[in-house]
């Protein structure tokens, strides 16, 4: 349901405002910078709360806040968009987005990052496993969801579309609710929680009611005016002061949340992989747009999506099978390796015939039948053959010296003649010049054919005699075939870095660790964002391709740094068994690693931590 309706919003958002995706993008800068602010408390919350009510309540809240937007959505369509009723109920559709994308947070922590390492019993082959088959299952959703999502609205209609997410969000709920239950009853070990005694005493007195506004004394019947004033002065006053202190509490929680992240040793892969969400490499809105506007056809993008996330199901089965032959560390060493090696396909396309971008020289896409000299010459104003002339539009004729002013769609290709006027649009700013009036050239060029290609995108889709049409399909299909086969090691990267955090963190700090992770990767995909918005432009595709590419190959490098300090920490342990006469195992180093990781993650762990029993708090003192 969650994954239908993330499809299922930026459709119903351009609908609603055709011809502008502002509110969408409005949209999706909310609910990413919302996570960035509370992703580190819902962690937090997570850690200090009971398993099972945990997951239920993140559960309930998501599925019925996506209820919610989907009945104000219903409602928008109603409305005009000028109203300021439709302003109102897009504040409030941002607002339950925002809760809905928190609390399904709250779940993949709850979960993914809390619940799966328990039911393995610390077997890093089960979880592994398990892990496996999570993506694989999330993947497979990826793949269900956009398809099912589409033939409902295309051979339905918009309401049908709305109310069939609404319900089957409404029934899953129920499913998802009793399968939680019958997890958790299955395994009794997740009945028992570690956790911190101030962060839980912290939380405990920030939601006590403020007892000291309490006027428990009786007063005499001259002063009862009175009470109620001085109550009420007191009462505002403390309310404001309590407001004050848990602001204060939120804003220590996340700089403890920071704190202890980089205490963890495996801050450097965490930071790794947020480095992979600042990319235009994926399948999403900006690749989506890119590969329309050189005229792929819809339908090869759903194949292209569902070639994606094939791939990273692949992926997922390599990841178990190199877990077992080369350990955990090695095998993200190599799935970085193989991301990047295909990554270095679109890093190809920028510069592949076909690229609109003219990275290289401008004549470099042109063959031997073009101008040669790589520019025409119209009067006073200097244009590239082949390219459109959309930059010609916003100079005044002021500048053009009095001459004429090209249509913004027309495109220049060789001809020995002048066609007919009827064959393109020609603006007189002078009045001193004729339409017949024949344009100079400079004597090193062709003379041009002027044709108009604005309303014509179907014709451009098809391979033209010079060639042009092959030279696209080059470009497209080296950064396609990159995007799809990177797959492969992106989501075998994404295994190995989300176990890493299971192993290593310890139970108590799972949450706040892992809410600081996901506000970073937010971080970088709001980033991911500006970054579009600042090179909007189809032919400035291809910076955006080698920046994507540059911050994949950063994160390679802050995990290939955790891998060389783990490797330091493993021979150090080593040689110390080798001192002492053991003949432990690899694996028992690295599992020996592993719990003097959990132990000393930080050094101002409180002694004293509480057990979840039953989801019943009892207080447990530990020996010094």
């Amino acid at each position: 349901g969650d994954r239908m309706w993330m499809y299922a919003i930026s459709i119903f958002l351009i609908s609603l405002t055709p011809g502008s995706f502002l509110f969408t993008a409005i949209y999706g800068l909310a609910v990413s910078l919302s996570v960035v602010a509370f992703g580190t408390l819902v962690g937090d919350w997570i850690d200090v709360t009971p398993r099972l009510k945990a997951a239920r309540l993140t559960l309930i809240i998501q599925n019925v806040a996506v209820v919610a937007c989907a009945m104000v959505v219903l409602i928008m369509f109603k409305q005009s968009i000028s109203s300021p009723i439709f302003l109102v109920l897009a504040v409030v559709l941002v607002l339950l987005a925002i809760v809905a994308r928190l609390s399904s947070l709250g779940t993949t922590i709850a979960i993914e990052r809390d619940w799966v390492v328990i039911i393995a019993k610390e077997d890093e082959f089960l979880l592994a496993g398990t892990n496996s088959i999570l993506r694989r299952i999330d993947l497979t959703c990826n793949i269900l969801a956009p398809v099912s999502t589409g033939l409902i609205l295309d051979y339905g209609s918009t309401l049908i579309g709305i109310l069939f997410i609404a319900g089957w969000n409404i029934v899953s709920v129920f499913v998802e609710y009793t399968m939680l239950s019958l997890v958790y009853h299955s395994c009794p070990a997740l009945a028992n929680k570690t956790v911190d005694v101030d962060r839980l005493d912290d939380t405990v007195n920030n939601s006590e009611p403020d007892l000291v506004n309490v006027d428990l004394s009786e007063q005499d019947q001259d002063c009862t005016v009175m009470v109620p004033r001085v109550k009420t002065s007191r009462s505002l006053k403390n309310s404001c002061s309590l407001l004050v202190d848990k602001v204060k509490s939120r804003a220590r929680v996340l700089r403890f949340g920071l704190k202890l992240f980089f205490q963890q040793r495996v801050a450097f892969a965490g930071i790794g992989l947020a480095c992979l969400y600042l990319t235009v490499l994926g399948f999403d809105s900006i690749t989506t747009a890119y590969a329309y506007s050189q005229h792929v056809s819809a339908a090869a993008l759903g194949m292209l999506t569902g070639a994606g996330a094939l791939t990273g199901i692949l992926g997922t089965f390599i990841f178990t099978i190199f877990h077992r032959m080369f350990g955990l560390v090695k095998t993200g060493l190599i799935s970085n390796s193989i991301q990047l090696f295909f990554l270095m396909f679109c890093v190809a396309s920028v510069w592949a015939p076909g690229h609109p971008g003219h990275l290289l020289e401008p004549g470099y896409h042109d063959d031997s039948t073009h101008v040669k000299t790589g520019v025409i010459k119209l009067a006073n104003v200097s244009v590239h053959p082949t390219k459109s002339l959309v930059s010609i539009m916003s100079t005044t004729p002021s500048n053009f010296g009095g001459q004429t002013t090209l249509h913004p769609t027309a495109t220049l290709h060789p001809s020995p003649t002048l066609p007919t006027p009827s064959n393109y649009s020609v603006f007189i700013p002078s009045k001193n010049i004729k339409p017949s009036t024949t344009i100079p050239l400079s004597p090193s060029t062709s003379t041009p054919k002027i044709t108009d290609t604005g309303n014509n995108t179907k014709n451009n889709t098809k391979k033209s005699s010079d060639g042009k049409g092959s030279n696209s399909l080059i470009s497209l299909g080296f950064l396609m075939g990159g995007i799809v086969m990177s797959r492969v090691g992106l989501w075998m990267t994404d295994l190995v870095i989300t176990q890493l955090f299971q192993e290593n963190v310890p139970e108590q700090e799972r949450g706040i660790v892992s809410g600081v992770q996901n506000s970073f990767n937010s971080v970088m995909d709001v980033a991911h964002f500006i970054m579009v918005s600042v090179a909007p432009k189809p032919e400035q595709f291809g910076v955006l391709i080698l920046i994507s590419v540059a911050m994949v190959a950063l994160g390679f490098a802050f995990y290939s740094r955790f891998a060389w300090n783990h490797r330091k920490r493993l021979m150090h342990f080593e040689k110390l068994s080798h001192w002492s006469g053991s003949n432990e195992s690899i694996e028992g180093t690295s599992r020996q690693l592993r719990d003097e990781s959990r132990s000393n993650s930080r050094s101002d762990i409180p002694s004293g931590v509480l057990s979840v029993k039953n989801d019943n708090y009892s207080s447990v003192k530990t020996s010094d």
